[in-house]
């Protein structure tokens, strides 16, 4: 939705000089200016998020599968997401991926303490960090850790969720 903000204002502009006792000179002015512009707004976020697994296009989907180190289907994924997150929630706003994404977030950030990785020589650097079922099995983890448990979380209730590095971040 689009709003359009127009201002037009006429300039004139007045000064004076007074003499003042310290020696100071004080001025009065009056400034008006004329503009225009717009003002957008960017559409309004929904508080409900579908699941619906038919609905996503065919490049959202694959972020709903298994993938290395964030196997979704793992029995401790089911009972941490089934025992501690849904039970968080309302029944009624059960099936609201809006709700549930809040949830998880607040499980790992209340839960899951900090861990300090250790720099260890491995042939795949994958291994140097724990897997998402690991994190919530040993109740640590760092950053890349929790983000692992977070997405496997989050692809157990079907929400399309993957991780994305940006400058070695």
């Amino acid at each position: 939705m689009r709003k359009t903000a127009v201002f037009a204002v006429l300039c004139f502009f007045v000064c004076s000089a007074a003499a003042a006792e310290d020696n100071i000179r004080t001025y009065r002015f009056k400034f008006y200016t004329a503009a225009e512009g717009k003002m957008v707004t960017g559409p309004v976020r929904p508080n409900f998020g579908y699941r619906i697994m038919s609905t996503f296009p065919l490049h959202v989907k694959e972020f709903t599968f298994p993938a290395p180190y964030i196997d979704h289907n793992h029995p401790r994924i089911k009972k941490t997401a089934e025992e501690e997150i849904l039970t968080r929630i309302v029944e009624w706003r059960q099936k609201n991926a809006y709700h549930i994404v809040n949830a998880v977030y607040d499980y790992i950030a209340n839960n899951i303490d900090d861990r300090e990785v250790i720099p260890e020589v491995k042939d795949n650097l994958h291994k140097v960090y724990y897997s998402g079922v690991r994190v919530l099995r040993e109740k640590r983890g760092n950053n890349l850790e929790k983000c692992r448990a977070a997405v496997a979380l989050l692809r157990y209730f079907t929400i399309p969720a993957r991780m994305v590095g940006y400058k070695d971040r």
